[in-house]
């Protein structure tokens, strides 16, 4: 019972990959992954061509609570992600908030637990760091043509002290972070 669980949630992922255009069905299981361990009750993605926005709902729905909120400032892709995520069962403990705006111009209340950043990364998180629970997660995700860009300034932010950062693969296009903000 368990394998046919995990290979339907595999065939899932693979449908939220193409539907989203992301690189491969393992970093979309990825993101979902980390939902479901990080477990945040906020989430806040700035979305590119290859955003994880059902990845991120998915993950929300298996934890069975949680809020996303997805900003994109493209009104084509707005209306696209407006209708991707029109069909997509939720749980009712589980809300989604769609902003025509970039989440470096973006208020959000309360603080975010999980920040899902595709593009702009330098201006979203300089912008969302002080409001990023300290022990909220950072996932920047990044294009071939900007993932060295990318890198450079999260290993400059975790020299400084400001965020630790954990390099992945980088066939996976994505660093994690974390802000060193309120340790002791």
């Amino acid at each position: 019972m368990e394998i046919v669980d995990q290979q339907k949630r595999m065939h899932d992922m693979r449908d939220l990959t193409r539907s989203e255009r992301a690189w491969t069905a393992g970093v979309a299981d990825f993101v979902r992954r980390v939902v479901t361990t990080a477990k945040p009750r906020l989430t806040v993605e700035q979305r590119s061509e290859a955003g994880f926005t059902l990845a991120l709902l998915q993950g929300l729905n298996d934890n069975g609570y949680g809020k996303l909120i997805v900003c994109n400032r493209d009104a084509e892709k707005f209306a696209l992600i407006k209708k991707e995520t029109t069909d997509f069962e939720i749980s009712p403990s589980v809300s989604i908030e769609i902003r025509n705006q970039s989440a470096a111009g973006s208020k959000f209340e309360g603080s975010i637990d999980l920040l899902v950043c595709s593009m702009d990364h330098e201006q979203v998180v300089r912008h969302l760091l002080p409001q990023i629970n300290p022990f909220g997660l950072i996932l920047l995700h990044a294009a071939e043509g900007d993932f060295a860009a990318m890198r450079e300034f999260a290993l400059g932010l975790d020299k400084k002290g400001v965020v630790s950062v954990v390099l992945l693969p980088a066939t996976l296009k994505l660093v994690m972070a974390q802000s060193r903000g309120g340790r002791k």
